[in-house]
Parts: structure tokens; sequence; C-alpha cells
């Protein structure tokens, strides 16, 4: 497992409208997956752990949608944007979606991609919403000023333009909701919000109707690039880890996958120890260390998050033990493992 030192970030577009609509054409000449693209690679992110991004870009049209198997493994970050042509996403491709956010890519979704087959089987509803067909101005209002999505914004900003969304909005119960949108016509709906799913974080973000300017707007762009740098991995599994991975994902097929496994590192054993235990007929695995998790497993019952959790255990530094003020003898604090 090493830690990500750039971020690797795709944005899909189905690319229908924007291409074949002259209106659309005037805003997004080459798609507004480009716009979204450039706007990234010119916008850093904000704090000190920001890191900087590599952006690539992906349509419906290419073979395998331009998410194969080998670039999804190196993404980190993808947004998605959808709206008329979601029936059309190959059920293959949205199964390699979900299992690389299980994993731990992160996954932004914009706008009308609230009925994408990915986003509805992420949360697991159908994720409707109420729509009028009017264009009226939208005044996104920051509910979580503290969260990282947030940086670098003021209490509220308006686009002039949008096409207007309603409550309510039939969506799994967000772990966070960053904006909040008010309309002309009274509308109000949650515009910005968050969740986490495996290993990887959602984020869906309701601006970005095709017929408007909308990422041409600089707190659109805020927005999206820290929402790359918030739902981004910060580690990322070397081949030990992912080999196993790709090994059964490749032998079996659908519903017939076993769950994901992973390889640990082998302990130093002393000659006395490897002297007493008798050699196994076949190779086993043993955890990193800790003489609960020593005992031998067979390969194929080692999860994969698990043993990504031991490993960060493992890095974690040490807590040096406090001394309990005011105590009647001065012992040492006793911590929970836990805690």
């Amino acid at each position: 497992m090493l830690r990500n030192t750039r971020l690797s970030v795709i944005v899909w577009n189905e690319y229908v409208q924007d291409r074949d609509n002259p209106a659309i054409c005037a805003n997004y000449p080459e798609g507004l997956h480009t716009v979204i693209a450039q706007a990234l690679r010119r916008t850093p992110g904000t704090g000190a752990k920001a890191l900087p991004v590599d952006v690539s870009t992906a349509t419906l049209d290419e073979p395998e949608h331009g998410l194969s198997e080998a670039r999804l493994q190196t993404c980190d970050v993808l947004i998605w944007w959808g709206d008329v042509a979601h029936e059309e996403v190959s059920d293959e491709v949205v199964q390699r979606i979900h299992r690389r956010v299980l994993e731990g890519m992160g996954l932004i979704v914009l706008h009308a991609g609230y009925s994408s087959k990915i986003f509805r089987r992420l949360l697991g509803t159908s994720c409707t919403v109420k729509r009028r067909a009017k264009d009226e101005r939208e005044r996104l209002w920051i509910v979580a000023p503290s969260h990282p999505i947030a940086a670098g914004l003021s209490e509220r900003f308006e686009l002039p333009v949008e096409e207007t969304y309603g409550e309510s909005f039939d969506v799994a119960q967000p772990d966070s909701t960053v904006f909040i949108s008010w309309f002309e016509g009274g509308e109000v709906f949650r515009s910005g919000c968050c969740w986490e799913r495996g290993y990887g974080r959602l984020f869906y973000f309701r601006p970005g109707n095709i017929g408007h300017p909308t990422f041409h707007d600089v707190n659109v762009q805020r927005v999206l690039a820290n929402a790359v740098q918030w739902v981004a991995p910060r580690f990322r599994f070397n081949a030990i880890d992912i080999a196993p991975v790709n090994a059964v994902a490749a032998s079996q097929s659908g519903d017939e996958r076993k769950p994901l496994v992973a390889t640990v590192a082998q302990p130093i054993e002393t000659a006395e120890m490897a002297s007493t235990k008798p050699q196994a007929p076949e190779k086993r695995l043993r955890a990193i260390k800790g003489s609960k998790s020593a005992q031998e497993r067979p390969a194929d019952t080692t999860l994969l998050f698990p043993t990504l959790m031991t490993n960060l255990y493992q890095c974690a530094p040490a807590q040096a033990p406090s001394k309990i003020s005011g105590g009647r003898y001065g012992q040492s604090a006793k911590r929970s493992a836990v805690g």
C-alpha cells in the first residue's frame, strides 16, 4: 500500500447533447467534459494536504466507454455527467466502477447523473427528484461551512439561470449535506450530498444543466476542485495488495465472484520459532504481527478490507502513556484499544 502523491482524475461525459445541439455547443464547443477538465487543471485544491491532479476525459462512444479495467485501476477520482443516455451504459462497466468505489476510488456525480445506473446502485434507492422545466435563478447556501468541499467559498453563491429541482430527493440519508439550493419558484433542494460506500467516498452536486454555462462559473469550479480532494483516497494499493484481487476478478464473473482477497506480508520468524512449528504442505498467509493475528489462514479467507485497515493501524504513530493528573497513586492511564 502506497501513499498517494498525485491524483489521477477522469471526467466522464456521455457527450450526446453537447455534440449535436448548436445552442449547447456555444457553451461547450468541445464538450462539457473538456471545460471541467481544464478548470480542474488550473484550480488547485485548498489546504496543506491538497495533492496535484492529472486530469483526463472519457466519453460514452469510446470502447468500454473509456473506462477499461486497466484505466479504472489507476483512477483515484471519477467525475460522472450523464442525462439522456443512462441506459446505454454497459452493465459490465457499472459493475467495474462499483467495485472500484468499494475499494476506495472517489466518485463525483453531477446534475442529472442522479438517474445513472452507478448512482442508483451505490445508494440502493430510486434516486428520483421533482423537476420543473423552467430556468430560474439558483442560490446555493452552504449549510456545512467547515466541510472541506466548502473551503474558499462565501456563505452562499448564485447561478443566474439553472434548471429547477425540488424535494423530495429519494436517496439514502446523506452522511453530510454541504449545500442546499433555493430557486425563485420557491423550491429547495439538497444540492451537495456526501456518502461513504465501502472504502470509497461519493459526492453528488446538483448544478450543471447542459443548456447553461454553469461549469464556467468560478464557484462551481471551486466546488469541484475541493470535491476531488475530499473524495480521493490517500493510499493506493501496491502490487502485492491488488494482484490476488485481479486474479479473482478475472477468473470469475458476475454474481459468481467470491469476496475480494489480498495477501499480507510474511512475519520474520526466529530459528527457535521455525523449529517448533510444523511445515505446512501449502503456502499459507500470516498476519503482519500480533499474537492473535499470527494464526495461519488459507489464502482465500484473508479479506482485502481488514488487511487495509491492519496496514493503516500499523502505520499509526504510537502514543506515549500519560499520567492521570491528580491521581491517587500516579499510575499510568490505561487506554482502550478502541479509543
